[in-house]
């Protein structure tokens, strides 16, 4: 262990918000939309309310699924269109080794947005 003293505290707030969570989200952020300078930008508090609801979504969500093995499959969206979509990892290429099963598109592990496993894939 460290001798050294102990000099950044940061306080720990956790909100149990229960099934609110996401309305919560909606509302701070909605609150924060609303709240606008004078040119319009967002107003400090406007940007604080932003911030604790970044906080709330992040303690909310679930972790990131594992990347599934060779001809796993997964629900997932990107960030070109909001459409979720089914995505099989295809090992035949080097980059962008998940193929949207309903559309011609490929794409690397990190483009698919919340992933969710259809079914796990063979080891590769």
């Amino acid at each position: 262990m460290s001798s050294e003293p102990v000099t950044d505290i940061r306080p720990l707030v956790v909100l149990d918000l229960g099934d609110y969570d996401n309305r919560a989200v909606t509302y701070l952020r909605n609150i924060a939309n609303d709240d606008r300078a004078f040119d319009g930008g967002p107003t400090p508090r406007a940007k604080l309310v932003h911030l604790i609801a970044d906080q709330i979504e992040a303690q909310a969500k679930p972790p990131r699924i594992p990347e599934p093995g060779l001809w796993g499959v997964v629900k997932a969206s990107t960030q070109e269109g909001g459409y979720v979509r089914r995505w099989v990892r295809d090992g035949g290429h080097e980059n962008a080794e998940w193929v949207a099963i309903e559309a011609t598109m490929r794409r690397e592990w990190d483009d698919l947005i919340d992933p969710v496993l259809i079914r796990e894939g063979v080891e590769s």
